[in-house]
């Protein structure tokens, strides 16, 4: 799974590439996410933290709207169910059989991955039908089309009658 979401991770700037905003911050800051998903060990978990906006800080805010996360989620439905849970229920069940018992350890860890393996499937089967969302997109660009000079020249020509 670290090797998969690493992978996913040098490709994210062909994913981004319909919003400008996302495209010109992982350009810049492409160094920031690939240590979030190093430290982290997913891809997904790194891109949720870097449009999460936390603290007003720049750092945090890649430009992905709600809704391109929400596309990004098949990376967290490939890196948790395929290449976690179903190798890790898959691996109990050869231990169980190898030792012919079932320790109460092995059983409740075969639970909780049975658990969220259901638990991420239902949440991926529910957010995906968005196929009645319209998705509009705003950029605002500010410009300054007089000089800082000819600013504080017209404030002191103010009429004050008006």
């Amino acid at each position: 799974p670290y090797v998969a979401n690493l992978v996913f991770a040098s490709r994210i700037k062909n994913r981004v590439r319909s919003n400008q905003a996302a495209k010109a911050y992982f350009h810049s800051k492409s160094n920031v996410f690939t240590i979030f998903v190093v430290l982290s060990g997913g891809c997904y978990p790194a891109l949720t933290l870097l449009s999460s906006k936390i603290f007003g800080m720049g750092i945090f805010d890649c430009g992905l709207t709600r809704y391109e996360l929400k596309r990004f989620s098949r990376i967290k439905i490939f890196g948790t169910i395929v290449l976690e849970n179903i190798p890790q229920l898959l691996f109990q069940i050869i231990f169980v059989a190898a030792i012919r018992d079932a320790s109460p350890d092995v059983f409740m860890s075969f639970v909780a991955s049975f658990l969220s393996l259901i638990s991420t499937t239902m949440s991926y089967m529910i957010d995906r039908d968005s196929s009645d969302i319209k998705v509009t997109q705003y950029y605002v660009v500010c410009s300054l089309k007089k000089s800082l000079r000819e600013l504080k020249r017209g404030a002191g020509n103010v009429d004050e009658t008006s």
